[in-house]
């Protein structure tokens, strides 16, 4: 799991990825793409004024590299 916070200006996520022009930005999407491809998932939790905290949580399949 990776966890990523700050107490900045924050925003709206749903109205973020709705915008017309989303698909022009490689952001958020791409991030949730590409854990998503390495069989995570992730969550993000944003409030406009209260900052942002997003988390990530990518599977080990317990191997060599996890030890």
């Amino acid at each position: 799991m990776c966890e990523v916070a700050d107490d900045g200006r924050g925003f709206d996520p749903a109205t973020i990825r709705a915008r017309a022009d989303a698909a022009l930005h490689a952001g958020i999407d791409s991030m949730v793409e590409r854990v998503r491809a390495a069989g995570g998932e992730t969550a993000i939790d944003s409030t406009p004024g209260a900052g942002t905290r997003v988390r990530l949580w990518i599977p080990v399949d317990g191997g060599p590299a996890a030890a």
